[in-house]
């Protein structure tokens, strides 16, 4: 279910970026593409920052070690601010919710199953 709501998360934004750098049109195939890229990047950058905290002997990571994540796959925080200043992206509103709510089960009562099969006398 996570999966599903990041990867339509994912496609939102990539629409989105398309459309912030002059793309009036983007295919299917062109746009599951960028958000297989843009997954792909989220989690290097993830699993980068995850690494330099364990490195340091930390289980979680901070701000200098997505800093430093960033870095390594090529790109700064100042540049991504610019990035999103320039081109005035808004957060990306998927279209489906989340958590996904299932209908609750009926819970049968104790001895409610066993009632119907016991004798009549008891």
């Amino acid at each position: 279910v996570m999966e599903s709501y990041a990867a339509e998360a994912c496609r939102t934004v990539a629409a989105q970026l398309s459309e912030a750098i002059g793309f009036q049109a983007v295919s299917q195939s062109a746009l599951d593409t960028l958000t297989e890229i843009l997954i792909k990047y989220i989690e290097e950058v993830g699993f980068q920052s995850h690494s330099l905290a364990e490195l340091a002997g930390r289980t979680q990571d901070n701000l200098l070690d997505l800093k430093s994540a960033l870095q390594d796959v090529g790109t700064t925080l100042p540049e991504l601010y610019l990035f999103m200043q320039r081109n005035e992206l808004r957060y990306a509103k998927a279209e489906i919710r989340f958590p996904v709510s299932r209908p609750p089960r009926p819970r049968e009562r104790f001895g409610q199953e066993e009632a119907a099969e016991l004798p009549p006398h008891i």
